[in-house]
């Protein structure tokens, strides 16, 4: 995990999620949002080597199918040949899965329910690791339940000293060359202008 990356209030939480993850009581669910650039899933990869589990990508569409008998034989599968490893579950732009339920979504959040703290989740020992670019005040209460939710980590963009420390620590002296577009630069944004200084 490249740590330095991130504002100080990302490290601290996400410090804690790779020692207690793994600890059902700290919560399944793990919301991290913010805008597209931020390093939501430059993070996750991050999480991907500190966690020892077993992960797997999930396409927001079918997160409703969950809890389907298709779903259900290969979940079990994996559980049986991991244990007692989790399994943790990746949502990546999962907006229609965590904000407030309608008509159109009700069945994917039901789905995030039961897998978080549902029968079925606690016996498959299942986490999700969801990204989103919805505000928290967007999300479903249901789902920020204190039990449920292990973390709600909000990633906003850099200021202007973070990202050069960022650029130094990729290109050394030549971080010189850098130029940004914005006083308070992205994650990617940074990254694309190392690029172009190279």
């Amino acid at each position: 995990m490249v740590w330095e990356n991130y504002p100080p209030t990302v490290v601290s939480q996400g410090q804690r999620i790779v020692q207690a993850f793994g600890n059902r009581e700290q919560g399944s669910l793990l919301i991290l949002d913010g805008e597209p650039g931020t390093g939501k899933t430059y993070f996750i990869r991050g999480l991907v080597h500190a966690i020892e589990a077993v992960w797997v990508f999930v396409p927001p569409g079918l997160v409703s199918h969950l809890g389907s008998p298709d779903f259900l034989p290969a979940v079990l599968d994996l559980s049986k040949r991991h244990k007692p490893k989790p399994i943790i579950l990746i949502v990546e732009d999962a907006d229609e899965c965590l904000v407030t339920r309608a008509s159109d979504n009700i069945s994917a959040i039901s789905a995030i329910l039961n897998l978080t703290d549902g029968i079925l989740g606690r016996a498959l020992n299942l986490r999700v690791v969801a990204t989103t670019n919805a505000r928290r005040t967007e999300i479903d209460h249901a789902l920020q339940r204190a039990g449920r939710l292990a973390a709600h980590i909000a990633f906003p963009a850099l200021d202007v000293q973070q990202a050069f420390a960022i650029a130094s620590r990729l290109l050394g002296p030549d971080s010189r060359l850098v130029r940004f577009a914005t006083q308070t630069p992205t994650l990617a944004d940074v990254y694309a202008a190392a690029a172009v200084a190279r």
